[in-house]
């Protein structure tokens, strides 16, 4: 492979996935109209077929495929509808065609030369015969020549004194294909986590999910999500904020000892972990008269989602399959200053929407 060729591993699948063959396979092939056709509705594959694009077994053999890759997930019924990675994906291509058309995005992706060569120009000009013998992996001059009359013919380099370099057109094609490339690699390398993601919140930077570490719970590690987060909270933070919403005993006994100690900040509960606390006679992890620092939140709302912020400098995001026992969690966990703020405005807009757990009731909850 050339060193500039991105590959990833998907978790869901532990399939080894080169970035710009995937975009190839999508932007060449009616499996980007699939799912393209969910983007307004969920839909069987007997709908998408109807829409036009492509038999029923073909959209039931798409469906299959982007639903093993996170893309999709399906519900009762064979009804399909698009993820938050889905969406994300589906976004970056859009955005990708306002530059760059399909047909030229597979010129871009057929081969693993193009792109590399493509960057080599962005550094400086150069020869075709200085292209050959760039590195151990360069193409042969044969490969070289044919590229360059492809780039040539699409505008993408020009010959000045015999050396070729990168026109604004060039450019363009090149960071509109870098953006699309890094998207798409976040999406697959996180695909466990974009899989629970509701569809709504797809306005997280993904490119900057890059250094973001995921933690994802399994039958062999249940805990391993909620025990990362646990570690988190060190009482020496100055600050801690969190929505949560869901149930676990172990975890709040652990949070209410740490917050005893005058640990600053506040929680926001959901309805269901709300209304679940009640159920439990567990309701006194909602008093936060024994905490000297910290204000415990009521948000009439459920969700399946949960966030920790850790002194503005590290954000937890978990991203569950169901509300409830907080099983099948996916967790990121960024310092990233965009990602941070992504969450953080987040919070802040369902901390806008709740009230003081105290001044709430169990009759005006349910």
């Amino acid at each position: 492979m050339t060193r500039q060729e991105r590959a990833v591993t998907n978790p869901l699948t532990d399939e080894r996935i080169i970035v710009r063959e995937l975009i190839n396979d999508l932007a060449g092939s009616a499996r980007l109209e699939v799912l393209r056709s969910l983007d307004d509705q969920p839909l069987t594959a007997s709908k998408v077929e109807e829409r036009g694009q492509v038999t029923r077994q073909t959209a039931s053999k798409h469906l299959a495929q982007l639903t093993d890759q996170g893309l999709t997930k399906s519900t009762n019924g064979g009804v399909y509808e698009l993820t938050a990675g889905g969406k994300v994906i589906l976004c970056a291509f859009e955005t990708c065609f306002d530059n760059l058309d399909p047909e030229r995005l597979t010129h871009l992706t057929r081969s693993k030369h193009t792109i590399p060569l493509l960057h080599t120009l962005s550094e400086e000009p150069l020869r075709p015969s200085e292209l050959a013998e760039r590195d151990a992996g360069s193409p042969s001059r044969a490969t070289v020549r044919r590229k360059i009359r492809l780039f040539e013919t699409e505008g993408w380099t020009e010959e000045i004194d015999g050396e070729h370099q990168l026109t604004p057109s060039g450019e363009l094609t090149l960071d509109t294909y870098d953006e699309l490339a890094v998207k798409i690699e976040q999406v697959m390398e996180k695909a466990p986590w974009f899989q629970r993601l509701s569809p709504t919140r797809t306005d997280i930077p993904v490119q900057a999910l890059s250094d973001a570490k995921l933690y994802v719970s399994s039958p062999h590690s249940p805990g391993i999500v909620l025990a990362t987060a646990l570690k988190l909270c060190d009482p020496r933070l100055d600050h801690f904020r969190v929505l949560t919403s869901i149930f676990n005993p172990t975890l709040f006994t652990a949070y209410d000892k740490l917050l005893r100690l005058g640990l600053n900040g506040e929680a926001i509960v959901d309805a269901s972990l709300y209304n679940r606390l009640h159920e439990e006679n567990m309701e006194h992890f909602l008093d936060d008269s024994n905490y000297e620092n910290f204000q415990v939140f009521y948000l009439d709302e459920e969700l399946t989602l949960g966030i920790g912020i850790y002194d503005q400098e590290q954000i937890a995001i978990g991203a569950y399959n169901k509300t409830g026992e907080g099983e099948h969690i996916a967790m990121l966990l960024s310092s990233n200053d965009a990602v941070v703020q992504w969450g953080d405005d987040l919070y802040n807009h369902y901390r806008k929407c709740a009230i003081r757990a105290s001044e709430n009731s169990p009759e005006n909850a349910n």
